[in-house]
């Protein structure tokens, strides 16, 4: 005979595949005709725009640029710039990827290194790493009791936290941000996003972040310095499930700057995208054994792997290096750009007593814990020392941990019984038993015809007992 087992549907996303690619790249940019030639390459602060992220039939590709500020040293003096973008094009392959799936992608420019070739050419070299998850459309089938008669059933309570949605929205960001001194004219900039808070409400996400600009601009001397464009963006998942946790991966699309010498100031327009990974607590009761002492029973069960509730805490890390140079040069602008995974890179345009400039570069690298995931990291101030042989590099950082667990459960997915079984009434109606240090009560139960609730019914709680009166009740 087959019993009804009444089962519970929760409509959630699970991974359906995951891959990581690495692409460098090599692009030569000239010197506009407009500008003399160059003597000394300085700056090439990049920044990473995201364009496209199309999934096909077993292959994805993203498309974006990444665009510099090309500062250079002219021959007969002075500090010039041109723009230049390097075209960005990644192919993943896997055969588990199609259109129906819902990516969130993690991009990091992980290496731009210029060189000057001659006079009038500049040639770009590095890498971008880009960590793509695509998630797909999972139906959970929750066994929580079964329609039988004389069957103890166990039940087991498990909260659990699966992703409920996946979305993906375009906004931008406009602000006009104060200049301590009165700009002539921009000699480079680099811009990021930083996501400060994600904040679930019903079945909308909140985010809340920064654009953050580092500048550097003719006063008529040069002079660097960081903006900040907030945004405030309200997306709608558009799911039937209240979001307890969300995670957000906010990129550019483009930036604009826009300088405005007379207000002393400058207008940045930001335009974005944001992908959001949302979760949902869920509560349940599985069933996850079965017993009767009239029936033979036959179990089908099946194993649930649930994601626990995450931990999540903010440390701060510092990366640290030491550098050596002239320490009789001038530091005039110095900045630092996070390259991935526990890698940064400090920037410093340097200055000697004659006026010529230079620029010296330097990795930073920082640890990151083992044991958890890093949601997100920030760069701070980048601190500039000077020492007996150079420079003491500081960077603070500060990381966004989530630790998540599963929990695999096995529940019963079919329950059929066989005749009645003859033996059954031969049991006696009361049995005392000897027990130890915390009984298993279910097992006792399930051994003697019994319940959970009747061995505690006859046995009061009267501290550690040897004995157990289990009373028969199927």
């Amino acid at each position: 005979m087959e019993w009804n087992l009444q089962t519970r549907e929760t409509a959630c996303f699970a991974v359906a595949a995951s891959h990581t690619s690495e692409e460098r790249f090599s692009a030569d940019c000239v010197v506009p005709d407009t500008l003399p030639d160059a003597e000394r390459l300085l700056l090439a602060p990049g920044e990473l725009s995201l364009w496209r992220l199309d999934l096909d039939d077993g292959s994805a590709e993203l498309e974006g640029e990444i665009r510099c500020d090309l500062l250079y040293q002219a021959e007969g003096g002075g500090l010039l710039r041109f723009p230049a973008t390097v075209p960005v094009l990644l192919r993943m392959r896997d055969a588990a990827l199609s259109p129906a799936l819902r990516p969130v992608v993690e991009l990091h420019l992980t290496e731009l290194t210029p060189q000057l070739m001659n006079s009038r050419k500049v040639r770009l070299t590095g890498s971008v790493r880009a960590a793509l998850t695509a998630y797909g459309p999972e139906t959970l089938m929750l066994t929580e009791s079964a329609e039988a008669e004389e069957v103890l059933q166990q039940r087991t309570r498990v909260c659990f936290e699966p992703v409920t949605a996946v979305e993906e929205q375009v906004f931008s960001a406009v602000g006009t941000s104060a200049l301590r001194n009165g700009p002539e004219s921009l000699l480079a900039s680099r811009s990021e996003v930083l996501v400060d808070e994600v904040q679930c409400v019903d079945r909308r996400v909140i985010l809340q972040g920064r654009v953050r600009t580092a500048l550097l601009y003719l006063t008529p001397g040069p002079v660097s310095e960081v903006v900040e464009t907030p945004f405030s963006q309200l997306l709608d998942t558009g799911g039937d499930q209240a979001l307890v946790s969300a995670r957000a991966q906010v990129h550019l699309t483009s930036v604009k700057l826009h300088l405005l010498p007379e207000e002393q100031a400058v207008e940045v327009e930001a335009h974005l995208v944001a992908q959001v990974c949302g979760r949902s607590r869920v509560e349940a009761e599985l069933l996850t054994d079965a017993y009767s002492n009239r029936t033979l029973l036959e179990q089908e069960t099946e194993t649930l792997t649930l994601p626990l509730p995450a931990e999540t805490e903010q440390q701060r890390v510092f990366a640290e290096a030491e550098l050596a140079c002239d320490p009789g040069h001038t530091t005039m602008a110095a900045f630092a750009v996070l390259r991935g995974p526990g890698c940064a890179e400090a920037i410093l345009l340097r200055q000697d007593g004659e006026g010529s400039c230079s620029a010296l570069r330097q990795t930073l690298r920082y640890e990151l814990p083992e044991d958890c995931a890093v949601r997100s990291a920030a760069a701070g101030e980048l601190s500039v020392t000077p020492t007996a042989e150079g420079l003491r590099l500081r960077l603070p950082i500060t990381l966004e941990l989530e630790r998540r667990e599963t929990l695999a459960v096995t529940q019963i997915a079919a329950l059929a019984g066989e005749e009645p079984n003859d033996a059954a009434g031969a049991m006696p109606s009361l049995t005392l038993i000897r027990v130890g240090e915390s009984p298993d009560l279910w097992q006792i139960a399930k051994t003697h015809a019994s319940t959970v609730e009747a061995i505690r019914a006859a046995n009061p709680e009267d501290g550690q007992r040897t004995y157990l009166a289990v009373p028969k009740v199927i």
